[in-house]
């Protein structure tokens, strides 16, 4: 047998039990060959490669060809804590209609990515200071907007 009936053999064998996806994010901290890939939460598949590409991500997804994609899937890397593993969910299910194609590529606009630790803390930090006991003139504005309002209903209700 030579090298490319091989290579034909793999391929065929590769297309005909899996659907590869390529999804495209703007990071993935966290995220590593071999998390999981979930639809409703149950486990469809696996993260098969992770490489940097410029500004963005690219994740190879390998789902089993038997759990059909919606055509118009998204993609979110989920971390259910700070600390365990993350995991790619692909929503919506599908529930009938157009299916993904095998080795189609969702971009950014397509995917997300959890919101980083950091970026809660100083947005905690940034709301504490327009609430805290050094109000200035300049956050007496802010502290009329609805946000406000609506933080502070929440604080009285404890």
């Amino acid at each position: 047998m030579c090298s490319s009936d091989l290579a034909g053999g793999v391929a065929w064998w590769r297309h005909d039990d899996r659907t590869h996806i390529t999804a495209y994010f703007t990071g993935t901290t966290g995220l590593y060959v071999g998390d999981q890939v979930r639809v409703l939460g149950v486990k469809v598949g696996d993260v098969v490669a992770v490489e940097p590409e410029g500004d963005k991500v690219r994740v190879e997804l390998s789902v089993e060809k038997d759990r059909p994609i919606p055509a118009d899937v998204k993609a979110a890397i989920v971390a259910p804590s700070l600390v365990s593993g993350r995991f790619v969910q692909l929503a919506p299910a599908y529930t009938g209609g157009a299916r993904l194609a095998d080795g189609a590529t969702l971009d950014t606009d397509r995917t997300a990515v959890p919101v980083s630790f950091d970026e809660v803390k100083k947005e905690l930090t940034d709301l504490s200071t327009a609430l805290g006991p050094d109000r200035s003139e300049e956050h007496t504005s802010e502290l009329q907007s609805p946000m406000y309002l609506v933080c502070r209903l929440l604080l009285e209700k404890k």
